[in-house]
């Protein structure tokens, strides 16, 4: 019996300790932002960072258009525009608060579930530290935004089409020593204002929030903020920090989207439920997408 208990106790004392995000309910108790929605784990595809399972992963939800990670993202696509219907929702910085938390693949699949709607979408390589949109999407970076700033290129040279209808990409270019400097010069600004008139709606896959300040400048160029965390690895606490650090410029929070949710996980059960097989059984036909 004492053994009983000290084992009950040590479970109740690392699940106390665990400061990680397990449930909309943590989003919601300390970070004070809307859960825009979550992700579930992708299982059938390898983890890793070799190349080809990191672009079957990006790719996932293009190739499989009614699995619940679609349907995920499609409800956080309606939950974006609900959060935003008294204002427009043209640019959208989509951030983290670490590196490794899924934010490069929920830009890829939320430009995606977009696309499929019959907006012509762009997302744009802001991180031009350690950029990875060229590589899922097949794309050269050789010549990408870094050459529309410094002026030596124009919007017809560097912004690609990909395999994926209505989606195109811009990749990062050559990389300069002075990422933050040159995101917050005025001809950044002339970009995106060109951008914004060619495009329906722009998703910037800009570097974690707490590694450098390069998001909180292109929050503040946009008409809101995307935070991505991952289920049981992103800390409450980091997510705090990076929303604050966005409240602090008054750049508009539109939601915490839940990345890499294990649904066979017990704690999760409302959305085990909520999402079960949706559109997975063999021979279904592709929803219809609104």
């Amino acid at each position: 019996m004492l053994s009983l208990l000290v084992g009950v106790g040590l479970a109740f004392l690392l699940e106390y300790m665990d400061r990680t995000i397990k449930s909309a309910e943590d989003i919601d108790r300390v970070v004070g932002a809307p859960l825009l929605g979550i992700i579930p784990l992708v299982s059938e595809v390898p983890s890793g960072d070799d190349p080809k399972s990191t672009k079957a992963r990006d790719l996932y939800v293009f190739h499989n258009p009614t699995s619940r990670a679609a349907e995920g993202c499609r409800s956080i696509r309606t939950n974006i525009l609900f959060s935003a219907a008294d204002r427009p929702m043209k640019t959208i910085t989509v951030s983290s608060p670490r590196p490794r938390e899924g934010k490069t693949t929920t830009t890829i699949y939320m430009g995606t579930i977009m696309a499929q709607s019959g907006q012509r979408v762009l997302i744009v390589d802001t991180d031009l530290r350690r950029p990875r949109l060229h590589k899922s999407l097949g794309l050269s970076r050789s010549r990408g935004l870094t050459n529309l700033i410094l002026g030596d290129a124009t919007l017809d040279d560097v912004v690609k089409s990909t395999d994926i209808p209505n989606l195109f990409a811009l990749p990062c270019g050559p990389q300069p020593p002075n990422p933050a400097e040159l995101l917050l010069t005025n001809r950044f600004k002339q970009v995106l204002a060109e951008l914004e008139t060619r495009f329906d709606r722009i998703l910037l896959d800009s570097p974690p929030v707490l590694a450098v300040t390069d998001a909180v400048v292109l929050a503040r160029l946009s008409s809101g903020v995307m935070m991505v965390a991952q289920a049981g690895k992103t800390l409450l606490d980091d997510v705090v920090h990076a929303t604050r650090q966005f409240r602090d410029v008054d750049a508009p929070i539109l939601g915490v989207i839940l990345n890499d949710m294990d649904l066979s996980d017990r704690r999760y059960g409302y959305y085990t439920y909520a999402y079960g097989n949706y559109g997975e059984s063999p021979g279904q036909t592709q929803p219809e997408v609104t």
